[in-house]
C-alpha cells in the first residue's frame, strides 16, 4: 500500500511512517526543511519537502498514495486552520 504521512519528520510522524515502511509500505512522507530529507530516506520514507500550509507541495504526493495520515502539527496560532485546511485537502 501507497501512504503519505504528513510531519514525517515529527515524533509521532516519525514512529508511524517508519513502522509502515518496516512493515512494507510505500510510504512518502512530508518535511518542512531538506535537512530532515536524509533521515526520512535512511528510514525507506521518501521525503517530499513542503508545507503543510502550501496545499501545492505535497498534494501531488498525497493524491499518488492511497491512505494519508495526517501527523504534522503547527504551534501557532493558526493550527486549527492548517489542520482543517490539510484535511479537507
Amino acid at each position: 500500500m501507497r501512504i503519505f504521512v504528513t510531519g514525517a519528520a515529527g515524533f509521532i510522524g516519525f514512529a508511524a511512517a517508519s513502522s509502515l515502511a518496516r512493515a512494507g509500505h510505500e510510504v512518502s512522507g512530508l518535511t518542512r526543511k531538506a535537512e530532515t530529507a536524509g533521515r526520512l530516506a535512511a528510514a525507506e520514507i521518501a521525503p517530499v519537502i513542503g508545507d503543510m500550509a502550501d496545499a501545492a507541495s505535497w498534494m501531488p504526493a498525497a493524491r499518488a498514495c492511497d491512505a494519508v495520515i495526517h501527523c504534522a502539527a503547527e504551534y501557532s496560532e493558526r493550527n486549527m486552520t492548517l489542520d482543517r485546511q490539510a484535511v479537507q485537502h
